[in-house]
């Protein structure tokens, strides 16, 4: 009974010096978020400051977020949020610039390369860790590619209207994006034009986004008689490929 006490002691030591070592890390969205998580593991603590369902360019930085940033000893961020200009002093700042929607996995995995890299200058002990989570990632990544040519098959040349922040995903799955609207609201004019494209060119989908849903994209496919889906161009769940297939099935349910 003693033994078992004392293991127990022993586990749960070992267990709080293994947290207290681990390297914080803050990221600025969920994508930077899941890479870090899934290549660092138990090697980092990852504290991520935007929820994956607000748009990180236009999110407002309270005190508890800065509060949450000091804790750090480095933060990661894309290059493109406007409120890292109010963080003064705190962590090391890393950007992460990868051009292009992270959602697409070929760009995902170029950004999840560029991680690895910055992982191994930030705890270079953990280089054989890191590579090995990295390479079964990237395996991963290769079976989601295929996963989802299926429905790129069917959606080849759809014509669709959609939020201009997810025109890149959509043409990524070889869409024909006839045109894009903003999270602004648009002009009666410009409106009027958008739908009379729509209806001219029988589209059945608008696709607006999650992080910026703007009344606009509704309003959209309200008027040409099309189907309206969101889809997120973060991950959710905690889960990049949860997230893209999500997506991929909210358009083939909107196919139907």
């Amino acid at each position: 009974m003693r033994k078992k006490f004392f293991l127990c002691i022993l586990l749960l030591l070992s267990s709080f010096l293994i947290s207290s070592e681990r390297i914080k890390i803050i990221t600025t969205t969920s994508d930077i978020e899941f890479i870090l998580k899934t290549l660092g593991k138990e090697r980092i603590e990852v504290i991520n400051i935007v929820p994956p369902s607000l748009c990180p360019g236009h999110f407002e930085l309270k005190l508890k977020d800065l509060e949450e940033i000091q804790k750090g000893k480095f933060i990661l961020f894309h290059g493109w949020e406007r409120w890292m200009e109010n963080i003064k002093e705190g962590p090391e700042r890393i950007p992460v610039e990868i051009d292009g929607n992270w959602m697409i996995p070929d760009i995902n995995l170029k950004a999840s390369e560029k991680i690895l890299n910055l992982l191994l200058e930030i705890d270079p002990e953990g280089k054989e860790f890191f590579e090995r989570n990295f390479s079964i990632y990237k395996r991963e990544i290769e079976d989601l590619k295929r996963e989802c040519r299926r429905l790129k098959e069917k959606v080849e040349g759809l014509k669709v209207i959609s939020s201009i922040q997810q025109r890149d995903f959509l043409k990524w799955l070889g869409m024909d994006v006839l045109h894009t609207f903003t999270d602004s609201e648009i002009s009666l004019k410009e409106m009027k034009e958008i739908v009379e494209k729509g209806k001219r060119e029988k589209v059945k989908i608008v696709v607006d986004n999650l992080q910026r849903e703007s009344i606009s994209g509704r309003k959209i496919a309200e008027e040409i008689g099309a189907k309206y889906i969101v889809l997120t161009n973060f991950p959710t769940r905690n889960s990049y490929r949860e997230s893209l297939l999500e997506n991929l099935g909210k358009i083939e349910e909107a196919l139907k």
